[in-house]
């Protein structure tokens, strides 16, 4: 997995992901808190939240890649 998109009104905790190869992860169409531990990847990570009047919280931990 390269990628992941998360969209909905649900809370979503998906604790530790082990995939070495997630470069994006797009929460911008989720209106509920959003939480991740991707440090097993190796790539450059780019992460785009919601930053409309609905969104929930997030909390992400990266890798070792350059992110942005």
């Amino acid at each position: 997995m390269t990628s992941l998109t998360v969209t909905g009104d649900n809370a979503v905790d998906l604790s530790t992901v082990t995939s070495t190869k997630i470069a994006t992860v797009d929460v911008s169409g989720l209106d509920a808190a959003f939480t991740a531990d991707f440090s097993a990847s190796t790539k450059a990570m780019t992460v785009t939240g919601n930053s409309g009047t609905s969104a929930g919280a997030m909390s992400v931990t990266t890798g070792s890649g350059n992110d942005t």
